[in-house]
């Protein structure tokens, strides 16, 4: 009798798999015995949304929806907010209830949430992120597109994501910095029959410290690949970048920088890969605004980004502009239904200055 040989093909859950880092996450805290990082001021803040709405389609939802309609929304929602020294954790949720006055066989709830925690596992050197969301995004960008759920079409499902993030810092006294992550999300279309996309991304950099005064650098490489669950070959997009900044005089900084970048993303444009550079400033007038600007090349021809930031006691002004190609799970997994307006992003001496950013 011959011996029989078996083939396997082992992925692991990644359902199964935040969850589990959520565990991990909270017993590392545990164990070390860091009670202060679990320690904080719980902020619950509920509400209730009530609104009544006019809706016209103009050919844009299903055939049984009518082309007007009066739409009644009751939206209640919580958030969850605690932030200890060394962990801190996110939550919320909301549930969409809309009824249509003439078109009652759409009425429907929409459940969405949003989840995260933020752990300092060991002091100022190795740290963990997981998080979780489900929201109502549209299928094929090509297709009828809506930008909420008052519409009904078939090119909208419930999306469920979820993510882990390890990274590592470490400071090299006043002369570099150092930080390096591993991530994995997941992007899952529950309703419809769309491939999942799971997306595995490897970051890497090393920046000048305090020793340098005015003359300042940084390198760093990305890959991003994401695995297909269909049929489709796997997509992949990768940077290495290397930056220099010079202090012209004070608070004006000139910036210079070169690259490489190769992105196997089907459908985007043709020339993906090839070297990028790009020149601009830094010009930072007082200590509550600052602006960036600068143009270069990259394998799709010019290139620009600006920014300009505007820093008030109680409220942030910004205007930008960005040239950047990204993967549709992307934009899935950083939805704008829950971004906080009110949080700047942290601003760094070079590097993000309209080079290509992979969103890990």
């Amino acid at each position: 009798m011959e011996p029989m040989e078996l083939e396997t093909d082992f992925r692991p859950d990644p359902g199964c798999v935040v969850y589990r880092a959520g565990r991990l996450l909270i017993s590392a805290l545990l164990l070390s015995g860091s009670h202060q990082a679990l320690a904080g001021v719980w902020e619950i803040s509920p509400n209730v949304t009530l609104s009544e709405v006019y809706l016209k389609n103009d050919g844009l939802a299903l055939s049984t929806q009518a082309s007007t309609d009066y739409v009644s929304e009751l939206t209640p929602s919580i958030g969850v907010h605690r932030e200890g020294q060394r962990l801190k954790l996110d939550l919320f949720y909301r549930m969409q209830n809309l009824w249509y006055r003439e078109s009652s066989d759409l009425n429907n709830t929409y459940h969405q949430y949003s989840a995260s925690a933020s752990a300092e596992l060991l002091r100022n050197i190795f740290f963990m992120e997981v998080g979780a969301t489900r929201t109502q995004q549209i299928l094929n960008p090509n297709s009828i597109v809506t930008f909420d759920n008052l519409t009904t079409t078939e090119n909208r499902s419930d999306v469920d994501t979820y993510s882990i993030k390890p990274f590592y810092k470490y400071q090299f006294g006043s002369f570099a910095n150092a930080e390096a992550s591993f991530s994995f999300d997941r992007v899952d279309y529950v309703d419809a029959k769309v491939g999942s996309t799971d997306t595995v991304g490897y970051f890497a950099s090393l920046a000048s410290g305090e020793r340098f005064d005015r003359v300042s650098w940084a390198g760093s490489f990305k890959r991003v690949t994401y695995l297909q669950k269909d049929d489709t070959n796997d997509e992949f997009a990768q940077t290495v970048l290397l930056d220099f900044g010079y202090e012209v005089k004070k608070r004006l900084t000139a910036i210079a920088g070169v690259g490489y970048e190769d992105n196997r993303i089907e459908r985007s444009t043709s020339g993906q890969s090839g070297g990028s550079w790009k020149v601009g400033a830094k010009w930072s007038p007082s200590l509550r605004t600052s602006v960036i600007a600068t143009i270069g090349q990259r394998f799709y021809g010019r290139s620009a980004y600006f920014q300009l930031r505007h820093q008030q006691r109680q409220t942030w002004w910004e205007l930008g502009y960005s040239e950047n190609i990204t993967h549709v799970s992307q934009l899935v997994l950083n939805p704008t239904l829950f971004g906080d307006p009110n949080a700047p992003q942290s601003d760094t001496a070079l590097v993000s200055t309209g080079q290509p950013d992979i969103c890990l």
